[in-house]
């Protein structure tokens, strides 16, 4: 689980919850996976970040049929009357992809 979790002791899905009675905090995707791939336990992450684990088989969907509530990408730059145009572009991709302002 990330340490700042609204709901330390569950996962909550479009039409289920799962309760957890243990739970170990990390604040790395990276660390999450590791660990997962480790044997430790079970991790919570967007697919879109497991790609090529799950494609290679090093890890595998347990609830396949359970499905996450969207999830919101925020980012955070320094605010400037030049914003650079790598910044920019980066921003408006993300906006995009998301469907918000």
């Amino acid at each position: 689980m990330y340490p700042d979790s609204r709901s330390p002791q569950r996962w909550e899905f479009t039409t289920d919850t799962v309760n957890l009675s243990n739970t170990i905090e990390m604040n790395s995707a990276e660390t999450m996976i590791s660990a997962a791939k480790n044997d430790w336990g079970l991790i919570y992450l967007p697919e879109v970040i497991l790609q090529e684990e799950l494609s290679q088989g090093q890890l595998r969907p347990v609830l396949p049929a359970l499905y996450s509530h969207p999830y919101r990408t925020c980012m955070y730059y320094l605010k400037a009357d030049f914003v650079p145009k790598k910044v920019r572009a980066l921003v408006d991709f993300l906006k995009e992809q998301q469907g918000s302002d």
